[in-house]
């Protein structure tokens, strides 16, 4: 009797073990290559039913098929990345990853566009995953089984349409962002730093740049536009200079945006504050020094 009721426990907890198994499987995130034109595919994310804030992906092609020629951002569900995406047409390597802040529940959320170079027309095995994890959004950062699927398509060798024949010119500046500033006792010390981020639709984003300007008359010197990644230590620490952020597109298109000092400088105050100051007690002066000699005349014109 013992011993069938010892089967009878390990059969039920096989069946909650199967139970628990599949639940975690229903969760885990896919990555799938779509072919969305001639030799252009984009990666997508399927975060099956769970909200993901942050994913991370290394993959790995055979550079004697295809070469990769480009990668554009510019319709991602990313919004920050950690690793922006790369190629390496000498190792067969690509390397992404990066954050959706606040979450995202999708099953088509495109993570990158990427074009290829085929080397012969025909079939390529495609991309063969290495590694990679996606993050759950629950407080905790839980990492959430990633699957990918990854070929095999089709190649051709008929040149892609360019600006003079069917395909788009990307002549629009990033989407509008606001900036923010910011300070953690867990990051740079608790020094303030600027937080931004922004996307492209046209041809995706190629970078940002920095630029702290001194406001009022603080003997201060502007030392130009900065390349930056968020977040940004700032400089003045004081936040008494404006900040201005250039977002700029992988077409040259750029859009900047002003950040006002927290705790500006008046353009007339601490020069003149100085030079009135200077005045009152000159004033003093000349006024005591004068009041001195007159008593002194009254008293020696007295005897």
């Amino acid at each position: 009797m013992i011993s069938m009721n010892k089967k009878a426990i390990f059969v039920v907890f096989l069946a909650a073990a199967a139970l628990v198994f599949q639940a975690h499987a229903a969760n885990a995130a896919s990555v799938r290559v779509v072919e969305v034109a001639t030799d252009t595919i984009v990666l997508q994310i399927d975060t099956a039913g769970a909200s993901v804030n942050a994913v991370e992906l290394h993959l790995t092609f055979d550079p004697h098929e295809f070469s990769v020629s480009s990668m554009r951002d510019g319709n991602s569900v990313v919004a920050d990345w950690i690793i922006p995406p790369a190629a390496s047409n000498v190792s067969g390597t690509v390397d992404l990853a990066g954050i959706v802040p606040g979450g995202i529940e999708t099953d088509d959320g495109i993570l990158v566009t990427i074009a290829i170079a085929p080397s012969s027309a025909g079939i390529t095995r495609g991309f063969t995953f290495g590694s990679g994890q996606a993050l759950l959004d629950d407080g905790k950062g839980t990492a959430a089984p990633l699957t990918f699927s990854g070929g095999p398509f089709a190649m051709s060798l008929v040149p892609p349409a360019t600006s003079a024949g069917t395909g788009a010119v990307d002549v629009e500046p990033p989407a509008p962002f606001i900036p923010e500033v910011a300070s953690n006792p867990d990051l740079f010390g608790g020094q303030y730093f600027l937080v931004f981020a922004t996307t492209d639709e046209g041809s995706g984003m190629a970078y940002y740049e920095v630029l702290e300007a001194p406001t009022g008359n603080t003997g201060g010197t502007i030392n130009g536009w900065r390349r930056a990644t968020s977040p940004y230590l700032l400089v003045d620490q004081g936040l008494s200079s404006d900040i201005y952020v250039r977002a700029v597109d992988n077409a040259g298109n750029f859009r900047i945006v002003k950040l006002p000092a927290e705790h500006p400088k008046s353009a007339s105050g601490g020069g003149s504050m100085e030079l009135l100051f200077g005045i009152l007690i000159g004033a003093l002066l000349v006024g005591g020094i004068s009041y001195f000699t007159i008593t002194w005349r009254r008293k020696q014109h007295s005897k």
